[in-house]
This record gives structure tokens, C-alpha cells and sequence, in this order.
């Protein structure tokens, strides 16, 4: 995700929703990365990422 969308793109990381483990990481994706390469990966997932941010208009840029 990070080559794709960017190290600092914000993302939310949830697993096991509704049930009693249910967790929730959010932070750039390279923050849930790192926290993730630490702690043991099991259940299911759900993944949101943030949008792109908006770009510049063509007026901006001049």
C-alpha cells in the first residue's frame, strides 16, 4: 500500500469486528505497518483507506 498509495496515507486496520478480541490501528500506513510486524495477525480484516488527497487546480499552480 505504502509504494501505491504512500507511506503517509492515513488508514484504519480493524479485525475480529463484533467480536470479543475486536481491535482497531489507525495511523499512516506506515505506523500500522510497523505495528502489525509486531504483533501476531489473525482473524479477519477490514481495511479503510483515506482518500487521495485533492490536487492542485490549474490556477493554483500558477
Amino acid at each position: 500500500m505504502a509504494t501505491y498509495f504512500g507511506a503517509d496515507r492515513q488508514i484504519s486496520v480493524s479485525r475480529e469486528l463484533t467480536k470479543m478480541f475486536e481491535e482497531t490501528v489507525r495511523g499512516t500506513v506506515t505506523e500500522v505497518k510497523t505495528y502489525f510486524e509486531t504483533h501476531p495477525v489473525k482473524g479477519e480484516f477490514v481495511i479503510c483507506l483515506a482518500g487521495a488527497p485533492p490536487k492542485p487546480s490549474s490556477k493554483e499552480r500558477d
